[in-house]
């Protein structure tokens, strides 16, 4: 994360924000969010096949629907 775009976002989280971060049920999923997101902005990454981006479209939908 570039310094501009933390300052943007309010700068680093002080103790007792990292405790209510940490604490938060949804804190992995937000972690691995963050994570692809930051993977994603690499032009040198791996990148899914269409086949492969709609076979996750798919599983996502169905995943959905039950």
């Amino acid at each position: 994360m570039s310094v501009a775009s933390l300052k943007v976002q309010g700068g680093p989280m002080d103790e007792r924000e990292v405790a209510e971060f940490a604490a938060h049920p949804l804190v992995a999923d937000a972690v691995a969010l963050r994570r692809w997101d930051d993977a994603a902005k690499d032009p040198k990454g791996p990148v899914l096949s269409l086949p492969d981006l709609l076979a996750a479209h798919a599983r996502c939908v169905a995943a959905q629907a039950s």
